[in-house]
């Protein structure tokens, strides 16, 4: 609370300075009103800090709100762009879906079409391991050494006629099977349905995900217009509030510094008032002509009443100069014991401003420090996260070269039947499709370790499939 300093001491001074005699009274009022000053003014002080305390912690606590603001505001960069990369990374795995569909389909047709070329042959037998053509061959596998002679033959031509038909049947036959079942197209609408029903689904999935990352941003939209309008609206008020503080402290130091101008003319003029009665007094005692007329009695008549009233003034005026002369002294001491008190003051304050900018270099050092830190983390993730696309590559590459080697080893199993020319054709009636299957029952051997090694590479092509799952 402000205290109209101006308004008591005028009060006071109406009661005490006019009506106080130079003595020890004065000074006494003096003092208690110097007293009286002091504590104020250690009150004023202690509620100031007090203020300057409360506002570093408000300004302390907007800060740290403001950190934690950004925070989560990359936080929720970084879920997006996570979500993206969640979604990328489906979309991969719905092509590799894709993909084992299709590979599972042509496994299901070559098993088809191996079944259907073992119920051709009439047998089963547990062990063995057939080829099949992807396309039927233009020239036949075992060329014709027959002379011109035996064509002209007419039971070589009865033969050839014969032959000729069972190879038109076996050829109707394989074009047959090379026509897709019924089973293989339901499969493969199936794959493709499921394969919709993914793409519809993850569809969705994204669209509500950039609905719901919207709704997020508009409502931190909302909140952070709200928050400023709050904030303006108190920065205002507290601007509204300071004016008229300032106003009021402008009003209260123009009336202290003019009653304070007030009181020190009061305190000359009394101060000339009393300076000349000394020198008057003195002046009387020194020529010896003193008289009194404000403490001599109404009705003395004789010289000896006179003298001794005239000597006991004397004693009493030196006893109070003497009385004054210690009260200056004490006074000067007192002056110089406050300058350095407030010299001590000062350098305490001085010091106080050196910790503060101390706290303060060191506060701004712990930021760039933890600033550093972050770049550090950042760097670091994108470091993982090239070494994680890296590897997806290097799973590519290596898928692309498993398919590559399957390719070869097919490529491989193909020229190994079209090359075999060792077939015997001694009984010319014989049938092609059993001379062929013939040889392939003697080259097993040589066909079961193919088969082990196409199964380890098809091992290995889903355990990848599987480790690109897991990611």
């Amino acid at each position: 609370m402000p205290v109209d300093h101006s308004v008591t001491f005028q009060v006071e001074d109406k009661c005490g300075i006019e009506y106080v005699r130079p003595s020890k009274q004065l000074l006494d009022f003096y003092r208690k009103k110097i007293i009286q000053y002091e504590n104020e003014h250690d009150i004023v002080v202690k509620k100031l800090s007090e203020y300057s305390k409360s506002h570093e912690d408000e300004h302390y606590l907007e800060c740290e709100v403001k950190q934690r603001d950004e925070e989560i505001a990359e936080l929720q960069k970084a879920l997006t762009d996570m979500q993206l990369f969640l979604f990328k990374e489906r979309e991969q795995v719905l092509q590799l879906y894709t993909e084992n569909d299709t590979f599972k389909a042509r496994e299901l047709e070559n098993k088809r079409t191996v079944q259907q070329l073992l119920a051709l042959r009439g047998s089963s037998v547990e062990g063995e391991v057939s080829y099949f053509f992807k396309e039927p061959p233009q020239h036949p596998i075992i060329p014709d050494k027959t002379s011109y002679k035996d064509s002209q033959n007419p039971r070589f031509q009865a033969s050839k006629k014969g032959k000729s038909t069972k190879f038109d049947s076996s050829t109707s036959r394989l074009k047959e099977l090379e026509k897709p079942d019924q089973v293989t197209l339901g499969l493969q609408v199936e794959a493709l349905q499921s394969q919709i029903a993914d793409q519809e689904r993850w569809a969705r999935e994204f669209l509500e995900a950039i609905n719901e990352d919207q709704k997020i941003k508009a409502e931190e939209h909302e909140t952070r217009s709200e928050r400023d309008l709050e904030k303006v609206k108190t920065i205002t008020q507290k601007l509204h509030k300071t004016q008229d503080l300032l106003y009021e402290s402008t009003q209260d130091t123009l009336k202290m510094r003019q009653a304070w101008t007030e009181n020190e003319l009061r305190w000359r003029s009394e101060k000339n008032k009393l300076m000349m009665q000394l020198t008057d007094l003195r002046g009387r005692l020194n020529g010896g002509d003193f008289e009194d007329t404000d403490y001599e009695p109404a009705k003395q008549t004789t010289n000896n009443s006179h003298i001794t009233l005239k000597i006991d003034n004397s004693a009493k005026y030196r006893a109070e100069a003497k009385k004054l002369r210690t009260e200056l002294e004490g006074i000067h001491k007192m002056s110089e014991m406050y300058r350095k008190q407030v010299m001590s003051l000062e350098d305490d304050i001085a010091g106080y401003k050196e910790k503060e900018h101390l706290t303060t270099d060191a506060y701004q050092n712990k930021v760039e420090n933890m600033s550093k830190r972050y770049q550090i983390m950042k760097i670091r993730y994108e470091d993982l996260e090239k070494r994680r696309n890296l590897e997806v590559e290097g799973f590519k590459n290596d898928i692309k070269s498993l398919r590559k080697q399957l390719k070869d080893m097919e490529r491989q199993l193909y020229k190994a039947t079209v090359e075999c020319g060792g077939i015997n054709m001694a009984d010319q009636t014989a049938d092609i499709d059993l001379a062929v299957l013939n040889r392939v029952r003697k080259t097993t051997s040589k066909s079961l370790q193919l088969n082990k090694q196409l199964k380890g590479v098809k091992e290995r092509v889903y355990s990848i499939e599987d480790d690109m799952r897991h990611l």
